[in-house]
């Protein structure tokens, strides 16, 4: 097959251009670059460098715009309603699986798209969809589960049946860092900073309430804060606090102990359905990144793009803007997912 390869010069990017290529694909090598990050000439150089190594062609794709584009319609908004922006995951819908998947695809020598993450674009039956990475500690599908299902269908994930360590095998002596994580293009250094530039008449002191009632200390604005924080608070008590909510119209970040964050039932949104699904059903499913996936029972909503998802046991710290995925019955395949509801 003609395959157009994201190559980012990283390990996991290089990993699987060596897998194609030995697999016999005709491969060229697209770099998503974002000119207007100060790391950008980095990350160009160094694709280059593993592009020459692999004997691939490279072209240089510039989303800068693009980028800019989600800072001031995704990540600015989600911010100023006082949630938790997920950047790559929006990041993986409205960009890298779209924007860019359709310039690579428009490569009269392109037919198939290839990306080195960890998961897997066909199942058993080699039906499309999106599945779960062999590598349990590496899965990316949790930041692949907004992806519209039909990008799927012209994907390969050539590490889906690899793990960190033979990926980092196979990347010797084509990347400089072998060992270093792959990292996505980002769109700020410092997190904390890029909200106080962005949204600096926004963010308004206000009290740190105790769930008991009682004014603890004061915060700096909602927006730096997220549930689940526990870290930078900035009051003394003697239990360990956590961010529990964020009252938006009375200003009051609400902090409270460990058993606080805790919830049995979680409500979500915007659903991209990935798999068929029934009204209701069991699974698996987790509410961020790094955690395993817990027991679930649904109810799809579909009429109104939100589900209700029913925990066996508690989960802690479900942040409002942070994406749910839930898994089939198996823990294999991704069903569908949404965005954790907020509320007062």
């Amino acid at each position: 097959m003609r395959v157009g390869l994201a190559l980012s010069g990283g390990t996991d990017s290089a990993a699987a251009a060596r897998l194609l290529l030995g697999r016999g694909h005709q491969v060229k090598a697209f770099v998503f670059s974002n000119s207007a990050h100060p790391d950008n000439g980095n990350t160009v150089e160094e694709a280059r460098t593993a592009a020459r190594r692999l004997g691939l062609t490279l072209t240089v794709v510039d989303a800068a715009k693009e980028f800019q584009h989600l800072i001031d319609a995704y990540i600015v908004p989600t911010l100023m309603r006082n949630e938790t922006p997920n950047p790559c995951v929006v990041c993986n819908r409205r960009i890298k699986f779209s924007w860019f998947m359709q310039r690579v695809l428009q490569d009269e020598d392109v037919e198939l798209f290839a990306t080195g993450h960890y998961a897997g674009s066909r199942g058993p039956r080699g039906q499309a969809g999106l599945f779960r990475g062999a590598d349990k500690q590496k899965d990316q599908s949790y930041f692949l589960a907004q992806v519209e299902a039909r990008a799927f269908r012209r994907t390969l994930f050539p590490l889906s049946r690899v793990s960190k360590q033979e990926a980092v095998a196979l990347a010797a002596g084509i990347v400089a860092r072998p060992h270093t994580q792959s990292q996505d293009v980002c769109f700020a250094r410092n997190y904390r900073m890029f909200i106080r530039e962005h949204l600096a008449g926004h963010l308004r002191p206000g009290p740190i309430v105790h769930v008991d009632g009682r004014e603890i200390g004061r915060h700096q604005g909602l927006p730096l804060y997220t549930i689940g924080q526990r870290r930078g608070l900035g009051v003394a008590f003697h239990e360990p606090l956590y961010v529990v909510n964020k009252r938006t119209h009375s200003n009051c970040l609400v902090v409270g102990v460990g058993r606080d964050l805790l919830c049995r039932d979680v409500v979500i949104n915007n659903l991209n359905l990935l798999a068929a699904v029934g009204a209701e059903g069991r699974g698996w499913a987790k509410i961020r990144y790094n955690q395993q996936a817990q027991a679930v029972r649904y109810t799809c909503m579909r009429a109104q793009q939100r589900a209700l998802l029913r925990f066996a046991a508690p989960v802690s710290a479900p942040a409002p803007g942070q994406l749910a995925v839930v898994f089939d019955a198996h823990n294999r395949q991704v069903l569908f997912s949404g965005y954790i509801s907020g509320g007062e």
